[in-house]
């Protein structure tokens, strides 16, 4: 019951600020929020709930968000997409982790991959954030 309640904690905190950011944000910040919502719809339809086995659509869904991450921090050179990267990179990473060795139990994953899809969401807040103050100092 708690983990549900963190995660539907995340959810909403997700949604709060990919929201902002479709709504206030610049071009980068629109799309990766848009990458990361469809991130999560992908991910609710493919991921196996037992955790019995390895997630591999999931790791697919990850990895196309990560491509597109990347992608973005290329093209538009901000240092929250940077840190978003770098986080999700790690997200895959935790993906890797449980191929080389199967044995590893479904709570550290799934939590492993909570974390860095908070941090992920908290880079584009940071972002969010840092947009907001210098458009405000402009004025």
């Amino acid at each position: 019951m708690f983990h549900q309640l963190l995660g539907q904690a995340f959810l909403a905190l997700m949604l709060l600020v990919c929201g902002w950011a479709l709504w206030r944000g610049d071009k980068p910040e629109r799309l990766a929020a848009a990458a990361m919502v469809a991130a999560w719809i992908g991910t609710s339809f493919v991921l196996d709930r037992r955790f019995k086995d390895i997630q591999w659509a999931t790791l697919g869904v990850d990895f196309a968000l990560l491509v597109v991450l990347i992608g973005l921090s290329l093209v538009f050179r901000r240092r929250w997409l940077l840190a978003a990267s770098g986080f999700h990179l790690l997200g895959v990473a935790t993906h890797g982790a449980m191929i080389i060795d199967p044995k590893v139990q479904a709570t550290p994953y799934i939590v492993a991959l909570g974390v860095w899809s908070c941090a992920t969401v908290a880079s584009l807040a940071v972002g969010m954030a840092a947009l907001t103050r210098s458009r405000a100092a402009v004025r």
